[in-house]
């Protein structure tokens, strides 16, 4: 009799419990071939010829015999297995009989998990749609105890000390190797940025199985048993639940080097894909400082495909650049390890101080529906990082120009607003310069070292002839002042023209009708109005009646001070 039978002579058996017994004996005897066999010939129909007498026997009978039998091996399995996660329980390996039991039970299991996928496969295109999900269903709930029981075993066969949990400690009077690794964990000190990686992927897994069983998980586990919950969740992959598996042994075999690596043996025993077991091994050593030996492993893995999935190569990025390594970010930007979004190469780009090539990719990558992010992170970074003198050298268009100008404007520093008066006057854009001047100056309340520093920015910006057609206007402008005092309202400062008096004058000068007769006339003499030098700050060595009129200043005699309102003579 096979296993979960009694054996009651008395007993009397319907047809479909003597099937179901013949089908758990080809079980029990590893007769697939027949199993699989028998289902296509119920899904077709084709055991139906040259009978006589019909059977009974439909797709029900063997996928109801295969939830039920499942059911009674996940039975006998958590029997087996009852004391196993118990602080100093008892080992099944000291058992031998139980555990050569719970290794062909799980074997039974996988048989009974690749025949409902062959039955799935076979009737996708003949069975009803409601049909086929039921089968499906019954199938992945299958799987997942059944990947749960492997993994158990594993730990039970290779795991020293791991199960049962207190086992090493008793016997060697030392802590376990999961305690080490948490112990060494605590004394880390993590940062904020660190086990980016473990953390995201227990968070999406979470996600995924919507706040159910790894919501409490966190890493390192604070035991085996909150680790092996993971692998009953329903809607999580295969891929990431042997991820964070090998996260962990690879922890493991840090902190106990003896014999062979549980990575090693994982990897061989559940056949790991090369791209995950590059994606893993690289992201440890980038996690635990060792950024070399990442990059390392991602250029020596022989993977056809990309190892890693978008977040993982922002992730990657983001930790090179945190580490200074913008060579080996460079390297991950020219053969990418997967999906490179277009942020993350052009942080790499701005961080090597390609300047032309990330602002030649930023404009051929962004897209105006979106706001255009790539060339204003372009913009906001360049002004972070002060390369002003690339960003003048740009040939830039209009839109462009209104987005760099605006976000230099946002800074509202004295060396930002000198940058914006430059690019003004590099496009020529007097009118705005001066415009942009008289703003500056009544927001810093005619503060003496701000209108120093832009004075100076506008002075090596312009050539002479410049200077001298920016004076012209200026002086027309200030001429319809004086002739019309209310046309226009006198700012707080003097615009700047070939080294305009001090700003402090303006206002006693013009002050109202009165003053503005006074130097229209020119018969009252008054005291010169610029007091010092702005260059300098010396005082005025002039006569009070020279109303600014090419007076000089001693102690400096490269400069000469003229006024843009006492003569009508073309300045220079």
């Amino acid at each position: 009799m096979p296993p979960f039978s009694e054996l009651n002579p008395d007993a009397t058996f319907s047809k479909r419990a003597i099937y179901e017994e013949i089908l758990s004996v080809a079980l029990e005897r590893g007769c697939m071939g027949l199993l699989r066999h028998c289902a296509k010939g119920w899904i077709d129909g084709s055991c139906m010829f040259n009978l006589c007498i019909p059977t009974e026997l439909t797709l029900l009978t063997v996928t109801a015999w295969i939830v039920k039998r499942a059911a009674q091996t996940k039975t006998r399995c958590s029997e087996l297995c009852e004391s196993i996660f118990d602080y100093g329980g008892y080992p099944l390996d000291e058992r031998e009989r139980e555990r050569k039991e719970l290794k062909v039970l799980n074997g039974r299991l996988g048989n009974l998990d690749n025949l409902q996928a062959f039955i799935v496969n076979l009737g996708k295109r003949s069975l009803a749609p409601a049909t086929i999900s039921e089968i499906e269903d019954n199938a992945q709930r299958i799987r997942t105890f059944y990947t749960y029981q492997r993994v158990l075993l594993f730990f039970i066969e290779w795991g020293r000390g791991l199960v049962p949990e207190g086992q090493q400690e008793q016997d060697q009077h030392q802590p376990s190797a999961l305690a080490q690794l948490q112990s060494s964990y605590a004394n880390r000190h993590t940062s904020v940025g660190d086990n980016r990686y473990i953390n995201g992927l227990l968070r999406r897994i979470g996600q995924d199985t919507g706040g159910g069983a790894a919501v409490a998980l966190t890493y390192p586990p604070r035991t085996l048993h909150f680790l092996m919950h993971l692998m009953l969740a329903f809607n999580t992959g295969l891929e990431n639940k042997h991820e964070v598996i090998l996260y962990l042994l690879y922890g493991l075999d840090v902190v106990q080097t003896a014999g062979v690596k549980l990575s090693d043996r994982f990897e061989a025993s559940f056949g790991l894909k090369t791209q995950l077991v590059t994606r893993v091994k690289s992201l440890w050593h980038l996690e635990h400082d060792n950024h070399v030996e990442c990059i390392k492993v991602l250029s020596s893995s022989l993977c056809p495909d990309n190892p890693y999935q978008s977040w993982h190569v922002d992730l990657l990025v983001e930790a090179l650049l945190a580490k200074g390594a913008t060579s080996e970010a460079m390297s991950v930007v020219y053969r990418p390890p997967g999906p490179l979004a277009s942020l993350a190469r052009l942080k790499v780009l701005m961080a090597s101080k390609s300047i032309p090539e990330a602002f030649a990719y930023a404009r051929r990558n962004d897209d105006d529906e979106t706001g255009r992010p790539l060339l204003e992170y372009f913009f906001r970074q360049s002004n972070r990082m002060r390369q002003f003198k690339a960003l003048a050298q740009l040939c830039l268009r209009d839109t462009e120009e209104e987005l760099a100008l605006r976000l230099l404007r946002d800074c509202r520093t004295p060396l930002t607003d000198s940058v914006q008066l430059i690019l003004l006057l590099q496009k020529s854009k007097y009118i705005e310069a001066v415009s942009f001047m008289d703003k500056v100056a009544a927001e810093r309340e005619i503060a003496d070292e701000s209108s120093r520093a832009i004075i100076y920015a506008y002075r090596s910006t312009m050539n002479p002839v410049l200077q001298t057609l920016a004076a012209t206007w200026t002086w027309r402008r200030l001429r319809t002042c004086i002739r019309c005092p209310l046309a226009i309202s006198w700012p707080g400062t003097v615009p700047v023209d070939c080294g305009a008096a001090s700003s402090r004058a303006l206002p006693s000068a013009h002050a109202g009708p009165r003053s503005t007769t006074r130097i229209q006339r020119q018969k009252k003499k008054d005291q010169c109005p610029a007091t010092r030098c702005p260059s300098c700050g010396a005082r005025c060595t002039a006569s009070a009646s020279c109303h600014i009129v090419d007076a000089q200043c001693a102690p400096c005699p490269t400069r000469r001070w003229r006024s843009v309102y006492a003569s009508r003579r073309n300045l220079s």
